[in-house]
């Protein structure tokens, strides 16, 4: 028996496209959550929602280019 039902909750996953993120996303999926998948590579978020659509569908979506300045040391 799982430690947590997360059946119908919403998960967001960051670097959902990355190894780690990868095998998350696949796991909760199998257990019924539904997604938000935060990458900056959005071909391969969008492979990957496609990939897990079912009965837990997932959402797609990546940073504002904004974010991604304001995160970059100079």
């Amino acid at each position: 028996m799982p430690r947590y039902d997360v059946t119908g909750r919403t998960v967001v996953i960051t670097g959902s496209t990355g190894g780690l993120g990868s095998a998350l996303a696949d796991a909760l999926r199998g257990r019924g959550a539904n997604l938000v998948l935060l990458d900056l590579n959005l071909d391969a978020t969008t492979a990957q929602a496609d990939r897990l659509r079912g009965d837990a569908v997932a959402k797609v979506s990546r940073p504002t280019s904004g974010i991604c300045r304001k995160c970059k040391r100079r």
